[in-house]
């Protein structure tokens, strides 16, 4: 059967090349038009209760926070003439900037004035004042307004804010980064570097991550690209043969990208590994097929006899390590996030692409390549990579007790540094302290409200709860409850309207800002309220039967376990403090984002146990051994632990990007294991299993053989994953350490671990 698969294959070369071209014309237009998906809902757990309440709750209330860009500018001397009106200027441009919903700013914002009848609802400027004791004034009543103070203006006067809110169906990112984009232009453009300023916002941060992921993909593939070339040119003494690998693997993730956009996958924070992972596995399996090809010509096979040998000699490991790697990776549509069940799906639908595209298209291509004695001369025992191994199977030979022994210390040190690995998630640490979303965050959470935060429910089973008097001033206690936590920098809700109303009523005497203590004045306020435009969300904060209402909560982003151990602990707060008659519960995109948070990391654990059950269990019915089986488990897992208790001491957390390393390390590092096991195997077959020297010469054999594709493989991915080091984006570089250190780790428990392994309990083969 193996044998006709091999001459169908050899046999078809001219349609297989014919088929690619095809596929490649295709495969390019389908790829270019995948989109990005970096927003919040992203990360929405399926199926869960909570997502369907903030779906809900964002249909009556809104979606203030996955939904606004505030651009904070800077200005040491205060407010002036020119600042207010280069604002102004800027907030009509803004307006027709398409997608945008609405722009809010010091020069367009409605205030609550004391009036003869009362009060009255106007402009806060009627026009920009020009004297400058008009714009103290100006600037005096803002930072004694508790809705505008941290919100359009800092405590100090020295930021000023514009808000920038998008249409709740801008969801496509390339939407919403133009808008962000050309929010950003007009700044520049009215600003003209006189005034500094930062944007914040998650869809800034989004518009940011996916430039910083498109342009790092880029640039860390074209250097992946480079350095392997560089590599597998060293290694096969031949431009073409280094050639191969690399074209296998542009048509493998050329043609993945474009299922995916088929299929209506997106490209996600961790999807956005799918590329870099189909690469490395693409060349390393490609790489052992040739590796495989040159070694039967160097027997002096000719290139059909060669082709034949080469492909029929790998066949079965190359199907065994897709194999293995699609169920490992196929294994997390477990999860409950569905970015992470993509994520497998999209990494099987490429590892499955990647054995055919192999498969089919190397021998198809070596079938024209001539190969020159200068190459052949590689495959002498006299070259460098063979006389490493040779040395390398003689030391295994007389220190098994060694190798152990350094096993065990290895297991011992990732054991005690995995405690220190820290489970944690924050939106903008995927990017250094210097840049723009960093600095953006920082002055949007040190002088105005941040950009991050959640909405409290609080909905009655009486309509008209609202208007009660002690209810407000309980809610009012739930605001103060929640300031005292550091990490809140604003708490509000109609409760400070009514406060407001009620001051200039009262003709703006300081002893009226307070709740009423009557219903009827607040009934006659919250008329007034529905009635006017107070422009900055008043109307967003109660329903009009004054029975379900929310306050709005702004945190700074100090990771996913503090804010859900927050928001729980104000539930419970509240819940105790309004009794029964209230439902409290909290919505809105953060909370579900930070609800992902953890749950993706929890399931990237799960799904890196199952996958390796999984894997273990297809490994067992390819080895049909169990003791072969198990004696490949210590080289896999002792990597694992290793980069676990890596990251534990150098204080990378286990969070979106790095959570994806264990499966994605685990799919990868095993394909050296099948490869040198199954060659083992067969190198012992016929021989007497119970002769240690026997044993010994299958390794030393096995390694010869096999250890030269490990060998270069494992060095074209390791450099290739370091090239991630060169993008901005945090995750794609701890990716980078993180997968380049445990396939390192692998080669060398392959090599050496592996290798004490198999002589010292895989002996009993029966004589054949």
């Amino acid at each position: 059967m193996k044998e006709k698969i091999v001459r169908f294959i050899l046999q078809g070369r001219f349609l297989w090349l014919g088929l690619t071209l095809l596929l490649l014309g295709f495969g390019g237009w389908r790829a270019s038009q995948i989109s990005f998906n970096l927003t919040l809902t992203a990360l929405k757990i399926a199926n869960d209760p909570e997502a369907d309440f903030t779906d809900q709750f964002n249909q009556k209330f809104g979606q203030l926070f996955s939904q606004f860009v505030v651009a904070a500018i800077e200005s040491p001397q205060g407010l002036t003439s020119d600042l207010l009106q280069r604002v102004d200027r800027i907030t009509r441009a803004s307006q027709e900037i398409s997608g945008v919903s609405a722009v809010t700013s010091l020069t367009n914002v409605n205030d609550i004035f004391p009036d003869a009848e009362g009060f009255a609802i106007r402009p806060l400027i009627e026009s920009v004042p020009e004297k400058s004791e008009e714009i103290q004034a100006l600037e005096e009543r803002v930072l004694h307004n508790p809705l505008m103070v941290h919100r359009l203006l800092s405590p100090d006067g020295n930021y000023i804010a514009i808000y920038l809110d998008l249409d709740r169906g801008l969801q496509r990112e390339k939407e919403r980064r133009f808008a962000v984009e050309r929010f950003e232009e007009i700044l520049e453009e009215e600003l003209e570097s006189r005034y500094p300023f930062t944007l914040a916002g998650v869809p800034y941060v989004e518009s940011q991550y996916s430039k910083l992921i498109m342009q790092g993909l880029r640039d860390s593939t074209l250097l992946q690209v480079l350095i392997a070339f560089i590599a597998l040119f060293i290694f096969f003494r031949s431009f073409a043969l280094a050639l191969i690998p690399l074209i296998i693997s542009g048509v493998s993730i050329l043609l993945t990208l474009a299922v995916m956009e088929l299929l209506g996958y997106s490209i996600t924070i961790v999807s956005s590994a799918v590329p870099p992972v189909v690469m490395v596995i693409s060349i390393a399996e490609s790489t052992y097929y040739i590796a495989r090809y040159l070694e039967e010509r160097g027997r002096g096979l000719g290139k059909s006899e060669a082709l034949f040998e080469g492909l029929n000699g790998v066949l079965v490991a190359s199907l065994a390590t897709s194999l293995t790697t699609v169920v490992g990776f196929l294994s997390l549509i477990s999860a409950k996030l569905e970015m992470v069940r993509d994520f497998g799906i999209d990494l099987g639908i490429g590892i499955t692409l990647s054995f055919l595209v192999t498969l089919f298209l190397v021998p198809s291509i070596l079938s024209f390549i001539p190969i020159s004695k200068s190459v052949l001369r590689q495959q002498e025992p006299s070259s460098f990579i063979l006389r490493l191994l040779a040395r390398i199977a003689h030391w295994n030979e007389h220190h098994t007790k060694t190798i152990f022994g350094v096993t065990l210390s290895l297991f011992i040190v990732a054991l005690m540094g995995a405690p220190q690995l820290e489970l944690e998630q924050k939106l903008t640490e995927e990017v250094g302290a210097n840049h723009p979303v960093r600095q953006g965050q920082k002055v949007a959470e040190d002088h105005l409200t941040g950009f991050l935060g959640a909405y409290m429910s609080l909905k009655s089973s009486e309509p008209g709860a609202w208007e009660d008097p002690a209810v407000l001033r309980k809610i009012k206690q739930i605001q103060e409850k929640a300031m005292e936590d550091p990490s809140v920098i604003k708490a509000w809700s109609v409760v400070d309207y009514i406060e407001q109303m009620n001051w200039a009523f009262f003709e703006g005497k300081p002893e009226a800002w307070k709740i009423p203590e009557s219903v009827r004045p607040i009934a006659l306020y919250y008329i007034l309220m529905e009635s006017s435009d107070l422009s900055i969300g008043a109307k967003d904060l109660l329903d009009s039967d004054h029975q379900w209402g929310a306050i709005v909560l702004t945190t700074r982003d100090d990771g996913s376990e503090p804010f859900l151990q927050l928001i729980e602990e104000l539930k419970k707060y509240a819940s105790d403090l309004l009794g029964p008659s209230f439902e409290v519960r909290f919505a809105g995109d953060g909370v579900l984002a930070n609800r992902g948070n953890i749950r993706l990391i929890k399931d990237m654990i799960a799904s890196f146990l199952s996958s390796f059950v999984m894997v273990f269990f297809v490994m067992a019915l390819i080895f049909r051994s169990l003791r072969l089986t198990l004696l490949s488990i210590p080289p896999n897992i002792l990597p694992m632990l290793l980069i676990i208790g890596f990251m534990g001491y150098v204080g990378i957390s286990l969070r979106i990007g790095t959570a994806i390393i264990l499966p994605v390390a685990l799919g990868i590092a095993v394909n050296d294991t099948i490869h040198y096991f199954m060659r083992y195997r067969e190198e012992l077959r016929g021989k007497d299993g119970k002769d240690k020297r026997e044993a010994v010469a299958a390794m030393r054999r096995g390694l010869l053989g096999t250890g030269s594709g490990m060998l270069v493989s494992s060095v074209v991915l390791c450099l290739g994953f370091l090239s991630l080091l060169t993008t901005e984006f945090v995750a794609l570089q701890h990716m980078g350490i993180a997968a380049s250190l445990t396939l390192f780790v692998a080669l060398l428990a392959d090599l050496f671990l592996g290798s004490a392994l198999l002589v010292r309990f895989f002996t009993c083969e029966k004589k054949k």
